[in-house]
């Protein structure tokens, strides 16, 4: 990993912004590739970053464990996305745009019939 160690980050006379400079550095170096962009997709899928809390939905009553645990798996994959220095906006808007997935059923079709 470029520019971490782990000695740097545990020696106590470290200084806590170059202990938070190692450990970004750390996460970048980790989620940087290709299949790290893989994992940290599914961690922010997972994590129910761009999902409604439905735990919440009812005002009568709310389930606060439930609004709890979904919380903060949210929380965590937002901490995840954000040391990685990570644009997790355009990959679920890509997804989630209904003329992006049509564009790409279009795609798929055409290739498919290219093929034959």
């Amino acid at each position: 990993m470029r520019g971490f160690t782990g000695q740097a980050y545990a020696a106590a006379d470290t200084p806590r912004e170059d202990k938070a400079a190692a450990l970004r550095a750390a996460y970048r170096s980790v989620f940087a590739g290709e299949l790290g962009q893989l994992v940290l997709a599914d961690i922010v899928e997972q994590g129910g970053v761009f999902a409604r809390n439905n735990a919440a939905d009812d005002g009568g009553v709310v389930n606060a464990a439930a609004f709890g645990i979904y919380e903060g798996q949210r929380r965590l994959a937002l901490r995840i996305a954000t040391m990685a220095a990570a644009d997790i906006a355009a990959p679920w808007a890509a997804r989630s745009n209904p003329n992006t997935r049509a564009a790409e059923a279009v795609a798929r079709t055409a290739k498919t019939e290219n093929s034959e």
